[in-house]
C-alpha cells in the first residue's frame, strides 16, 4: 500500500514538473531563438554539451519519477484479453 502512495505521489509530482517546464519553454519569448541557435551549432560545441547536460540534470529525476511512479501504482501491468 505505501509503494502504491508513494507511486502516486511521484506521478503528481513529475506530472506538475513537466507542466511546469513545458510551460516555462512556451512563455519565454526568447526561447525559440536560442533553440534555434543551439540546433544550428551557432551556440559552439561546448555551450551544446553543457545544454545537454544540464538538461539531463533535471529531466532524469523527473522521468525516474514516471517510471517508479507506474511500476508502484501497476499501471503499466498488461492486461490479457479472454476469449
Amino acid at each position: 500500500m505505501t509503494k502504491k502512495t508513494i507511486g502516486t505521489i511521484f506521478l503528481i509530482i513529475a506530472s506538475i514538473l513537466t507542466i511546469y517546464i513545458v510551460y516555462r519553454i512556451a512563455i519565454n519569448p526568447i526561447s525559440w531563438s536560442k533553440f534555434k541557435g543551439f540546433i544550428t551549432g551557432k551556440a559552439g560545441l561546448n555551450w551544446s554539451i553543457l545544454i545537454i547536460v544540464f538538461y539531463s540534470l533535471i529531466l532524469a529525476p523527473i522521468f525516474f519519477m514516471y517510471k517508479f511512479g507506474l511500476k508502484w501504482t501497476k499501471l503499466l501491468q498488461r492486461t490479457e484479453l479472454k476469449n
